[in-house]
Order: C-alpha cells, then structure tokens, then sequence
C-alpha cells in the first residue's frame, strides 16, 4: 500500500519575507503570539541598518551604531529560537496554502508577510506585459510548463547558471542562456549567447527576445529571468502595487487576503521605527487571520 507524505510537510503559521527590521519585527511579534514563523532572507540580515554609522532616533538606543542595533535585533530572534533561512524566495505561489519558492525548494505557510525592502529594479520593455505569459521569474513555480521546450534564462548573476542547469536536466529543456555579466565559464552543457537583451515581444507560438546589433530575434517557448532582486509585484502575482509600493491599509493587509506588507516596500518614511512598527501590525493581522481560518474550520465540523 503506498501511503502518501503530503499531508504530513511542516507548514508555518507565518512565513517572512526579508530580514530587515520590519521583518524581523514582524517574526518576533508573531512568535511572541505562539505561531510557528520563519523568516526568508538571501542576503545578510539587517544589512542596511548594520552600515549605518550612528542611529540617534530609535527609541531605547542613544547614540548606538547600527552594528549594536542590528545585533540586538539578531539576538532577539535567536533567544526566541525563530528560524532565520538563508535563501531567495522567488515566487510565491497560493493554493490550499502559501507555498514558497526558494532556490532550494520550497516550503508552505498559512500566511506571508512581505517586508522585502524597496530596491530599484530595471525592467525590459514588454517584460511585464508577457509576466505569466511567456515570461516567469522562477523555474520551481513555472519550468514544468516548458518541459521538452525551448526557452531563455537571462541573469544578472551566477545564480542563473544553476537554474539553466535545472531547466535542461529536470526539465529537458533546450535552454539558450544570456548573462548580463562577465561569464566566467565556458563548459557549460546549454548554449550561451551574450548579446544584449532590448525588448520581449508576443508571437503566435512563445516569445521574441530582441538584442542589440541582431537583426534577428530569438523565438522561444519561454523566458526565464534570474534577477538578484524581484519585486514584490512580480514575486506575488496579482499583488496590488502603488507604483513602486505595495498597496496596503492600515492594518499592513495586501489586496490578497494572507497576505500582509511591512517596511520600506509600503513606502515612507523610511525609518527604523517605522518598519518595526508595521511589522508588529502585519504579524498581529496574520494572528488574526489564522484565527479566523480556524474558526472557520471549526464551524465546518460541527
């Protein structure tokens, strides 16, 4: 008999997006309400604070350099035994669940706060347009749709040499890979082209990646960008934006219900106390919203 182990994956209560102070906030803030959290970060954590040379208007902390604050924010999360992950999220997906994309796997949460931060991103035109139809962010999320394909991975780092790699082996995708940086090897076991990329246009069948000094284009299935940053926007589909902010109320709740929003992604000002507070407010709306879920579940038994 097989006996299947879906059913039995951890899923978390809460699952944090960005280990910034909103972030980490919003972690501390539902962990201290007894929720199972995780935090989501690929770089260091509170890096932007940690560079700061002196902070003089954090309530608690006259004077203090952003190396001490940063490190009294880590040892919080540490004593409260909050798992930090070290790993890029790269799409975030809803069904019964979150499930969260990172480049290591996945993983699933009842709920998403996003406290990513507000970094400029450079789009290429038609980008946008094709999001979900012809182009993705993430392998995990969308490669199966390719499978037997043909598609692009475009990268502005060495991160996308490894999902080229997955595209062709678990895929078995034809992939054409287009660094947008200086290459370092040239063993690689997909084609590499290293003309610059200008524009993505629809075709009957797939899309055109248009480039420079190319009179042709290239058609394929699929186009897969490998960003180092992703907005918000694109690592949520559907989530409503305000420009480069993610649209929320007072109560840090997104247009998609589970999902919430802190920090500087909200918009400013753009203060360390700012962020902890909208980090408090999006955990205890998570709370909340847990506890509706449950109620729910509740009244569907009796």
């Amino acid at each position: 008999m097989k006996i299947s182990l879906g059913k039995f994956r951890k899923i978390y209560d809460i699952a944090v997006i960005g280990g910034g102070a909103a972030g980490i906030s919003a972690a501390i803030n539902g962990k201290a309400a007894m929720k199972d959290v995780v935090i989501f970060e690929s770089d260091e954590p509170l890096l932007k604070i940690r560079k700061a040379r002196e902070i003089r208007n954090y309530p608690g902390f006259p004077k203090a350099t952003g190396e001490e604050i940063s490190e009294a924010f880590l040892n919080h999360i540490k004593e409260m035994d909050i798992d930090l992950k070290r790993e890029k999220v790269t799409g975030i997906v809803r069904e019964k669940n979150f499930v969260i994309y990172t480049q290591k796997g996945k993983a699933w949460a009842k709920t998403v706060i996003l406290a990513v931060g507000l970094k400029s991103e450079e789009t290429f035109p038609g980008e946008e347009d094709l999001l979900g139809k012809g182009v993705s962010y993430c392998v995990l999320c969308d490669g199966a749709a390719y499978s037997g394909g043909k598609v692009a991975v475009i990268s502005d780092s060495e991160e996308g040499e490894m999902e080229a790699e997955a595209l062709k082996k678990d895929y078995g995708c034809g992939v054409v890979y287009i660094p947008l940086y200086e290459l370092k090897s040239s063993d690689a076991s997909f084609s590499i082209l290293k003309n610059r990329p200008l524009a993505f246009k629809p075709r009957e069948k797939g899309v055109e990646v248009e480039f420079k000094d190319m009179e042709e284009g290239l058609i394929v299935d699929g186009v897969f960008l490998i960003k180092q940053f992703t907005s918000p926007g694109r690592l949520v589909r559907g989530l409503k934006m305000r420009g480069r902010h993610i649209a929320v109320n007072r109560a840090m709740e997104t247009n998609i219900p589970g999902v919430f929003a802190a920090g500087d992604c909200t918009g400013g000002p753009f203060k360390i106390a700012k962020a902890v507070g909208e980090g408090q407010i999006a955990a205890l709306g998570a709370v909340r919203y847990i506890s509706q879920l449950d109620s729910q579940k509740m009244e569907v038994k009796q």
